[in-house]
């Protein structure tokens, strides 16, 4: 699975789940999220996680966001969190076919 980041370089990554529960600092919680092994940093907001030519999520924030990224990242348990597609659509009222 990959990713498009606006500020990170760190586009290539696994599904590390597809259901996950999540805290943020400010103590928001969301559920039914998608967890991947890649990174994101503050900025990267709203850009598309997909596998092939499938969307699959859209990036919502993850841990150490304020970190770099790349090669020369040393967070090896860095977590990225994605709002799935199928939820924003059925808000918005969306289908698709």
């Amino acid at each position: 699975m990959k990713r498009v980041g606006t500020f990170s370089q760190d586009l290539v990554g696994k599904v590390l789940a597809t259901d996950a529960t999540v805290t943020y600092d400010t103590g928001e919680t969301l559920k039914h999220m998608i967890a991947a092994s890649n990174c994101v940093v503050a900025g990267d907001s709203g850009g598309p996680l997909f596998s092939g030519g499938t969307a699959l999520g859209l990036a919502s924030g993850g841990n150490y966001i304020n970190q770099p990224c790349g090669d020369s990242d040393a967070q090896s348990d860095r977590v990225s969190w994605y709002e799935p597609v199928y939820k924003v659509l059925s808000w918005e009222g969306l289908k698709v076919y």
